[in-house]
């Protein structure tokens, strides 16, 4: 068996099977190999802290992975040719918000890119010509949410609906400022809803309860009335 290159290869075999490479510089690969080329499952490590692990077609990142970057960030999704393609999720290690939707070329799709797609896809699938449902965050749609963008993930469960993140927020360990305070008056608006429904609860109780208690009334009387009536009173009877 013949390595890629004898000063690099460390273990195993990495030419058609499973061997471990070192490239020098602190990258360095392990995992599974074919024709000399990284293909199949494995694990890249760059110099930079940064690590790839996943899956590899004729030696590039290709298929499902998951990217962690050196800020401790990561990006678990579909790549193709090296780059962030289809679906996937970024998570801030920071504060463990994420966004999940669609990506193209290493960039979240915008809602209306997302928009056009789906319309296209429509039209590939049906073989006729879509038509719009909605757009916007609380747009109609049928089914895809078109226009709607991804999905942000909070950690207290929490999800809204928007773009994802840009260039500059994924530099940063935490999300979007802009994203907390949505997120915080979500969870405000949820709370006073909560508010609004508990104090509906309790009014409703009351009026149960005074109704159980006009009620108890009542049979009460009925019963006085009737043990009146079987003791032959005449004033009843007459």
């Amino acid at each position: 068996m013949s390595s890629p290159s004898t000063t690099g290869w460390v273990s195993g075999n990495c030419v058609d099977g499973e061997g471990e490479y070192d490239y020098g510089g602190g990258s360095s690969y392990s995992g599974q190999w074919r024709d000399e080329k990284r293909e199949g499952e494995g694990r890249y490590n760059f110099p930079n802290g940064g690590r790839y692990e996943g899956q590899f077609r004729a030696g590039i990142f290709h298929g499902a992975g998951c990217y962690t970057f050196p800020s401790g960030n990561s990006y678990s999704g579909q790549f193709a040719d090296d780059a962030r393609e289809g679906r996937g999720t970024y998570l801030f290690a920071g504060d463990g918000v994420s966004w999940e939707g669609r990506w193209r070329a290493m960039h979240p799709v915008a809602p209306d890119e997302e928009h056009e797609e789906d319309e296209e896809q429509d039209e590939d699938e049906d073989g006729g010509t879509a038509t719009a449902t909605g757009s916007g965050v609380g747009g109609g749609g049928s089914g895809k949410e078109a226009g709607k963008g991804g999905t942000w993930h909070f950690p207290n469960g929490l999800e809204l609906r928007g773009a994802g993140p840009s260039a500059a927020d994924r530099t940063a360990g935490t999300a979007p400022a802009a994203w907390h305070a949505s997120a915080k008056a979500a969870v405000a608006a949820a709370v006073r809803e909560a508010d609004e429904e508990v104090a509906a609860a309790a009014a409703a109780a009351e009026r149960t309860k005074d109704l159980m208690y006009l009620a108890a009334a009542l049979l009460a009387l009925v019963a006085v009335l009737l043990k009146v009536w079987g003791s032959g009173s005449p004033a009843l009877q007459a």
